[in-house]
Parts: structure tokens; sequence; C-alpha cells
């Protein structure tokens, strides 16, 4: 999804150059706002691009770089973008303004996503790459430790314990706030997204639902999440929910 809306970004700003015949308008960061595929809203919280005037840039996550390098070019209103270490992707150029911008394409990159993209950027400063500060800062460092692959092995709903009758699921939380679960092999339409806001993690699944849990403890081997309503696989509980992960990977 980074590298997806660092394409985006890029068009804007390769468009600009295109209609206003100015380079500097190329230069500077640009907000993703609103993204949606096949009609769902997938949003980041907080993605910023950085154009450089080379034709180089970067992707800022909460205010901080990925590593989401970047170089592009424009043909009339197509924008190509290739992702360093990754495969090239193209987009249309809606519109584009010195303020913001329209972008539409048919696949997520980095992934075999392929749908309706649409994104809509806006123009948050001129030639300062400096990021801004993160708006929701991690004190605790959760969104480092999570990122791997566990194994749900725990399971209490309103005092009882399920954990013996649980089946093999695993979740893969991938850093850049992706995620897959796997449920006995089976992945399909099991995609997810996942953000963390103070002891809060919220995950939504491929059709747009959500869910929040509270991290009660986390370590770099093992994990407890707990809340109110869970819908993972055939299990669908509602009360007082406690969840307990292994890491495997």
């Amino acid at each position: 999804m980074t590298a997806m809306v660092a394409l985006a970004c890029m068009g804007m700003t390769v468009s600009c150059d295109k209609t206003n015949d100015d380079s500097n308008s190329l230069v500077g960061r640009w907000r993703v706002d609103n993204l949606t595929y096949d009609g769902r809203d997938m949003t980041p919280e907080d993605m910023v691009l950085v154009m450089n005037d080379n034709g180089t840039g970067d992707v800022l996550t909460n205010g901080h770089s990925d590593n989401d390098s970047f170089t592009w070019s424009v043909s009339g209103d197509v924008l190509t973008v290739y992702p360093n270490g990754g495969s090239e992707y193209t987009f249309t150029i809606v519109s584009i303004s010195s303020t913001e911008a329209s972008l539409t394409g048919n696949v997520v990159p980095g992934t075999d996503m392929q749908g309706n993209v649409t994104m809509h950027l806006t123009k948050v400063s001129g030639g300062d790459p400096t990021p801004d500060p993160d708006p929701n800062p991690d004190p605790n460092n959760y969104s480092t430790i999570l990122p791997g692959n566990w194994q749900l092995d725990g399971l209490v709903h309103n005092g009882q314990d399920l954990s013996s009758n649980l089946p093999n699921i695993q979740l893969s939380f991938n850093a850049n706030g992706t995620g897959l679960m796997s449920d006995g092999g089976e992945t399909e339409h099991n995609e997810f997204s996942w953000v963390i806001n103070g002891n809060n993690i919220t995950i939504t699944v491929h059709n747009g639902q959500q869910y929040t849990f509270t991290i009660v403890s986390i370590t770099s081997t093992e994990c407890t999440f707990s809340g109110t309503y869970l819908d993972m696989a055939d299990i669908v509980l509602q009360g007082d929910i406690q969840m307990h992960m292994t890491k495997i990977q």
C-alpha cells in the first residue's frame, strides 16, 4: 500500500509539470487524504509523499521514512512509477493543481490485488522534506514489536477457556500496516490492515469492517489482546474476550 501511495503522489507532481510547466511545482510534500480499492476506503492514517526536484522521491508513514524510494516518468497523462526493488506501475492523472491531485489505476502496487483504485492527495508544503511530528506516537514501541507471524494459541470467552478447541489460525502483521490471516492454510479474502494508537490496535478486514482490541501485553515472543467482539475464521464471539498469540517467525 505504501508503494501505491508513492506512485500516486508522484503522478500528481508530474502532472503539475505537464500542465503548469513549472519545475518548482514538482518539489514538495503531498498527503494521501483519500484512497479507495473497489469502492472500499483504505485511506492510510498518516502518509506523505516527498517529491524531490531530481525525479526521485520517498514515502513518509507517520512521519518516518519506510525506505520506499522511487523514480518516475510521465507520458501524456499516464504516470509510470519505478519503485526501487519492485515492478513498475502506471496510473492515470485525472486532475492536478498546485494544491491537490486525483489519480486512478487498476492495481495495488506491491500486491496482486487488481481492481478500481482511486486516490486524492493534498499538497502540504513546498520543498521542505522535514517530516511532521508523529500525531499518534507509539510510546510503547508496539508497532515495532508486532510485525511478524503469530499463532493463535489461547482464547478465553466470558471466563471460559476455549484454547483446546482452536482451529489452526495464524496472523501475519507486516511493518507497513497490512496483514494476512491463514485459516488452516486458507488465505483468500483474509487480508487486513492494522493501526496502533496508544494501547489499542484497530484491525480493518477486507470488507471494511473494523475491530478494536486492547493490547494487554506484548513482547518479542508472545502477546495478549482483549476485546468485546471477535469474528475470525469460524470463531464469532461477543462479550469479554482475551486472545493469546505466540510469535512463530
